[in-house]
């Protein structure tokens, strides 16, 4: 910043000065022996220390942060500053300039870190216990908090990726709650020919049935009806009780079958393969031509049955459905 005096140039620079300082304006306080030189530089060095001091603030400030809340990568660029701060703080030589630039990048350094404090907490505070919820809402559940703690674990995380996290993760058993406890319905691939219910809409409340969608006369049949079908189609076997329910045509399915004792739809019961509902009230691909679920009236622990007709040649199962999340087509009968 300033001319190294020697003893050949130090009166010319330190005239230079005095000149510069006059022409200026300033005047000296009474007794001052100082030459303008000389009062130049102090000031300068007051103002660099000042400089340094506030660096050091900013370095304390910074300190005082939690590593691990933060993404790797930026808290790795915020600790290269502190360093690089610490060494200039140390450095006699280092010049006002010097200082202020890297105060800036300090304070930017600090500013570019990712929070990742929100995301963290919700993750330590996710303790939902699996026989609370149906299979496949805790599923949901714990995609996405596997998902989160992956995304707390990448050292380059982005905030977007820190966000969608927080909000996956904070909704992802709510919304599959959401279905548990209230009535919902989706379209399926065919909203033409039929859209999908979860058990609530259907008349499921606290462990009973009270059918509240057929319409007036008829009901939503029980296993043991589903069960009744089944036997009528299939005899003492029923490998192609799928074939004789099925509709015919590769545009509601993705196969369907033939036997010489029966089928395409020989029953007139039309099944057609519209999927079914996940738990996030969206409709699930893999169903698509391969499946339709009808629900039954049977009640389960969380739930009511159904009775599934797939893609295969025998397609047919009844089971507990482990809760009401899912969305399935609706079969009514006469009472």
């Amino acid at each position: 910043m300033f001319k190294e005096l020697t003893k050949e140039n130090q009166d010319e620079i330190k005239n230079a000065y005095e000149t510069a300082y006059k022409n200026a304006g300033m005047i000296k306080a009474k007794n001052c022996t100082l030459s303008a030189y000389d009062i130049v530089v102090s000031q300068a060095s007051i103002m660099v220390q000042d400089a340094k001091e506030q660096l050091n603030l900013l370095v304390k400030d910074a300190e005082s942060l939690d590593a691990s809340l933060y993404t790797a990568s930026t808290y790795a660029s915020l600790k290269t500053e502190m360093d690089e701060s610490k060494n200039l703080i140390a450095l006699d030589t280092a010049t006002l300039e010097q200082v202020v630039e890297e105060q800036v990048k300090l304070v930017n350094a600090k500013k570019a870190l990712i929070d990742l404090s929100g995301l963290k907490s919700v993750v330590e505070q996710s303790n939902y216990v699996k026989e609370e919820y149906t299979k496949n809402s805790y599923r949901t559940y714990e995609t996405v908090l596997n998902q989160a703690k992956a995304v707390l674990e990448n050292a380059n995380s982005t905030t977007e990726e820190i966000q969608k996290a927080l909000a996956d993760l904070t909704t992802g058993v709510k919304d599959s709650d959401t279905w548990m406890s209230s009535a919902a319905y989706c379209e399926s691939c065919f909203p033409e020919l039929a859209f999908l219910y979860n058990a609530v809409a259907c008349g499921y409340k606290d462990g009973a049935f009270n059918d509240n969608i057929s319409p007036v006369g008829f009901t939503i049949p029980s296993n043991e009806q589903f069960n009744a079908l089944t036997a009528c189609l299939s005899g003492s076997s029923y490998p192609d009780v799928g074939s004789k329910l099925k509709t015919v045509g590769w545009d509601v399915w993705n196969q369907y079958f033939e036997y010489p004792t029966g089928g395409f739809n020989l029953s007139g019961f039309s099944a057609c393969g519209v999927g079914y509902g996940n738990s996030d009230g969206t409709l699930a691909p893999d169903g698509n031509l391969a499946h339709v679920f009808y629900i039954t009236s049977t009640t389960y622990d969380g739930g009511l049955g159904r009775y599934n007709v797939n893609q295969s040649a025998s397609s047919f199962l009844l089971q507990a459905e482990g809760g009401c999340a899912l969305g399935y087509a609706v079969r009514s009968i006469k009472k």
